[in-house]
């Protein structure tokens, strides 16, 4: 986590374009059965980046921003979409409640303003 990421972010500078897809994730598995469920996550992932996007972000809250820390088996497609221009947005106060703020590998630490900001604007928004 570049120290700037969470400057920025804090400052007010994130932006939704009114054509952007939001993806909400609040668990670190889609569905009822963990083990199918994270197999589900990096397969949804994956196929986002298929789409015909012009704009998306990927908003992690509860359990869900465990995904973007150290040993996660999720880094590697969270890494790749965030090259490919994908903005990912991790809950502050959630980390903060696990105590793993600092294990954060990518995205930028938001905040509930700033989260409900990109849903309030969004095209759409695709809750897992």
């Amino acid at each position: 986590m570049l120290k700037n990421e969470t400057e920025a972010c804090s400052a007010g500078s994130v932006e939704t374009r009114a054509d952007e897809t939001v993806y909400l994730l609040d668990a670190d598995y889609i569905g009822s059965n963990m083990e199918l469920g994270k197999v589900l996550v990096n397969g949804f992932l994956k196929a986002s980046a298929s789409l015909k996007h012009t704009s998306c972000t990927i908003i992690l809250i509860s359990n869900a921003v465990r995904l973007a820390t150290k040993n996660s088996y999720a880094l590697e497609v969270l890494e790749t979409l965030k090259q490919k221009g994908y903005r990912i947005l991790l809950c502050g106060t959630c980390l903060d409640f696990f105590k793993i703020r600092e294990n954060v590998v990518v995205g930028t630490i938001s905040n509930a303003l700033e989260i409900m900001q990109a849903m309030t604007d969004a095209r759409k928004v695709v809750k897992f």
